[in-house]
């Protein structure tokens, strides 16, 4: 008897001690809130190159680079989050992109649209998910109707 209380309680530990030790990084599968998606990778890789230089001129020319492709449809924005994406693939990793120790990432994603059809976009995450009290971007979708 004494056995399986001690089998039991090692048990309900490592399964607490796995929980807490979350590293909060995004993964394939997960699904997350955006505040933008594109149909290519193209304008995201070219703004991450241009931010990794880190000058005024290149900053600028990143921000024109922006507005066109939203201007043009390519990528769309809405700063609420409330765009939710699976994540499918990571592409690419920029380190240290906004020079905060943290590296961006492109993915490639899912999104549901509301006619039901699933289109694959791209998204830029940073490695890390928002800490709590922070936007929440790990949320899972909920259907309604």
């Amino acid at each position: 008897m004494k056995k399986i209380l001690l089998l039991t309680t090692s048990i309900c530990l490592l399964t607490l001690q796995l929980l807490y030790a979350e590293n909060h990084r995004w993964y394939a599968g997960d699904y997350a809130r955006v505040v933008s998606m594109c149909e290519t990778s193209n304008v995201l890789e070219v703004m991450a190159d241009l931010m990794a230089t880190d000058t005024k001129e290149d900053r600028a020319l990143a921000d024109t680079v922006w507005l066109s492709a939203l201007q043009s449809g390519e990528c769309v924005f809405d700063g609420n989050y409330n765009y939710v994406v699976q994540l499918t693939e990571k592409l690419q990793v920029y380190p240290d992109l906004y020079g905060d120790d943290q590296n961006g990432e492109l993915w490639q994603a899912t999104v549901l649209l509301p006619t039901g059809r699933l289109v694959i976009v791209y998204v830029g995450m940073l490695e890390r998910k928002a800490p709590d009290g922070k936007i929440e971007q790990g949320l899972r979708p909920s259907l309604s109707s």
